[in-house]
């Protein structure tokens, strides 16, 4: 029964990945590539504009799709930057362009627009005068050696499917005494890497797999570090676990936490942490109108449809009659005249009412005895032959 329902639940996670049609944070192809951030320099350009490493995806610059400016050597996996970056220099400093990044965020699948002035990056560059490795992609990398040109943006990046933001483990349960509960994971975290990029590939039971394979080359008591994400403060931090036995702290599992793996159990949009837009509107290539959050105006006047001045109607007529002030005196007067009348005789009119409905009583009472004694009695039952 539990094959059936993880089938289930990955043939709605493929056709919601593919689902290109839906309204606000509507999934898009995760199977597309995407510039990964993965790192970001503190006070730099990419870190005033909210760049965010492990999530953020560059999909789209100026309104192109980001992989039409990079050159893809299919047989080494190598990846030609030099188009992207001499199409950046020709924009910033012979057209004086600004630079319009699509970013595609996967906490709650929200894509939104980094712009970056021209200014910006003139600036930066005439701080820095040797180029910065911004655009590596690893230490042993040799695709952007020789690079003569960067933006200086301040961030690093992979080209990788938007799908491996998604590589995370949701943390359902921390067991109490077991090794994730002395680390200081609690619940509704969520692990999004470990040491080494261990879990990069992502998977299922890949996180399960990682410890045991720790676990078994250096037995009970051994360190791994994870890095976890906090959904209220917004933060990733790296918790260093010392992984035990079961036995040891008296429980199950080396880490001693429930997690959950999917569709289900991935980060939530942080509201309110950027102007968003819907994916599938603002992708690059995309025919549909862009939504924006409508900001609140103050009403300096009245609304349109609100009369201005209401002035009440005369009811005069033809010089007779009474104006509305003392037509509502004279009502005013006359109701207060009838309750101090009513009051006076309300003994004698509620006396005056059950003497009539006693003598109507009573005529009712002895007309059914009348018209009961006028009936004959019902005749004997026949008597049996």
């Amino acid at each position: 029964m539990f094959g059936f329902a993880k089938k289930l639940v990955n043939s709605i996670e493929s056709q919601l990945s593919y689902d290109g049609s839906s309204d606000h944070n509507s999934r898009v192809d995760e199977s597309r590539q995407g510039l990964r951030i993965q790192s970001v320099k503190p006070n730099s350009i990419g870190s005033d504009h909210g760049f965010e490493s492990w999530f953020d995806f560059i999909v789209g610059l100026n309104g192109t799709d980001i992989c039409a400016y990079l050159q893809l050597n299919t047989e080494t996996g190598q990846v030609n930057y030099e188009n992207m970056l001499n199409y950046i220099k020709h924009e910033v400093e012979v057209s004086d362009n600004d630079l319009t990044f699509s970013v595609f965020s996967s906490k709650g699948s929200v894509l939104r627009d980094v712009i970056i002035t021209s200014a910006e990056v003139k600036d930066s560059l005439s701080k820095t005068t040797p180029p910065l490795e911004e655009v590596s992609l690893s230490a042993d990398s040799t695709d952007t050696i020789g690079l003569q040109w960067t933006p200086n943006l301040g961030i690093s990046f992979q080209l990788t499917p938007l799908t491996t933001g998604f590589f995370m483990w949701h943390v359902l349960r921390v067991h109490p005494g077991s090794p994730a509960y002395l680390a200081g994971i609690i619940p509704d975290e969520y692990i999004i890497q470990s040491q080494d990029g261990l879990l990069a590939t992502g998977g299922e039971d890949l996180l399960a797999k990682v410890l045991q394979s720790q676990y078994a080359k250096a037995g009970d008591g051994c360190e791994v570090v994870l890095y976890v994400y906090n959904y209220d403060s917004d933060c990733v931090r790296p918790v260093r676990v010392i992984l035990k036995a079961g036995s040891s702290w008296g429980g199950r599992g080396i880490l001693g936490c429930d997690v959950g793996y999917g569709l289900l159990h991935r980060v939530p949009e942080v509201i309110g942490k950027f102007q968003t837009k819907s994916v599938d509107q603002h992708l690059p290539g995309s025919a549909s109108t862009v939504t924006e959050l409508v900001p609140e105006v103050p009403l300096t006047q009245p609304p349109e449809f609100l009369p201005l001045q209401v002035t009440a109607p005369s009811f005069k007529s033809d010089g007779v009659g009474e104006s509305v002030d003392e037509a509502a005196k004279s009502v005013v007067s006359s109701t207060h005249r009838k309750r101090g009348h009513q009051s006076a005789h309300t003994a004698v009119n509620l006396e005056a009412y059950f003497d009539e409905q006693t003598e109507k009583s009573k005529a009712v009472d002895s007309a059914s005895t009348k018209e009961t004694g006028s009936v004959p009695p019902p005749p004997p039952p026949p008597k049996k032959a």
